[in-house]
This record gives structure tokens, sequence and C-alpha cells, in this order.
């Protein structure tokens, strides 16, 4: 449960962030067919987004919801009512499309959002935690793919560091250079 946060000496309990992700995935030949094409889609709203794509060579169309919520679980997938998903999603506020994709399937998943504080060290002997291990968030606007390029940037700087400090142990060159980087920012 608590993960690289424990073993690395550090316990801290995770916060909930007053969200709730809502996830289903839906037989592309079921929507519309501008959602078939290879792009990602992402609706914005009051205490909601709704960001939904292929998946599956296209066979499928993975749906995300965001919404803003007091009820906490534990779960990573709990099963969610599309109704009660729907009364986030009112007429007057979203597009009928978007309200469509909700609609058109019955099989939601739910989990709360939980997110830790940043670490001020990435590492500690000989284990460096990227990413985000690193520095945990919330999975926001499809972030997921900010944090591959993130993580990939990363390894390229690991796989570096013999050449950066040829003489000095990994363990060492690491902390150096993790230093040099400072704690992650969000700003």
């Amino acid at each position: 449960k608590h993960g690289g946060h424990r073993r690395s000496g550090r316990e801290c309990a995770p916060r909930f962030r007053g969200r709730t992700a809502w996830r289903a995935t839906l037989d592309a030949k079921h929507v519309r067919d501008e959602f078939r094409e290879p792009v990602i889609h992402l609706w914005l709203g009051r205490d909601a987004h709704l960001v939904h794509y292929p998946v599956s060579a296209g066979r499928r169309i993975n749906v995300v919801a965001v919404v803003t919520d007091k009820a906490k679980t534990e779960s990573w997938s709990a099963p969610g009512r599309r109704e009660d998903l729907l009364k986030r999603f009112a007429p007057r506020q979203w597009a009928t499309a978007a309200r469509d994709l909700i609609n058109d399937t019955d099989r939601w998943q739910t989990w709360s959002l939980y997110d830790r504080p940043a670490r001020r060290r990435w590492g500690q002997g000989a284990m460096t935690l990227l990413g985000d291990a690193a520095h945990p968030t919330v999975p926001f606007i499809a972030q997921g793919a900010a944090m591959m390029t993130e993580t990939s940037v990363e390894m390229k700087i690991i796989s570096a560091v013999s050449n950066i400090l040829p003489n000095t142990p990994l363990e060492q060159a690491l902390h150096t250079i993790m230093e040099e980087l400072g704690p992650p920012h969000f700003d």
C-alpha cells in the first residue's frame, strides 16, 4: 500500500484529493465516428473533466471522468453506477456527445484519488525513485503521457551518470545529480 515510501524509511499516509475517477471501456462500434479517430478527446467543465481515446488498436474506447467528490474509498475498482456519474454531467452544462459517452456503458469502475507530498530526496542508498514514485500526483487530464516523458528523461540522466562522473560509484553519482536537480516543482 505504501510502496517505496515505506521501504525508503519514510512513512507518510496518502492524502485524499477530493476527487474520484470513473473509468470504463466500450466497444468502438457504439461511439460517434469522430471518437474512433486516434486522438485524445478532452472535455473540461466545472468540477469535472472527461477524457477519452481509442485503445486496443481502435477496437475499444477508454473513457475516464474525474469529478469533485467528498466520498472516499481505498479501492482501485469499486463499481460505479452510470446514473450517479450522469448527475455530475448535467445536460445544461455538458455537450450531448460527452453525456452520450457516459451513457453508452453501464460498467463503470471508480477510485478515489490520493497523492503524497513530494519527496525531498529521491534516493537512499542504492535505491533511487523515479517519476510518480518520487513525486506522486493525481492522474489529471491524461498526465500519464507527461510522466512517461519525464521518466524517460530521468532514465537518460541515469544512463549518462557514468559519463558525467566516470570514477564515482553509481550511488554517490545519483545522489550528486539528484541534489543538483533539487526537489520536483509543481508550478
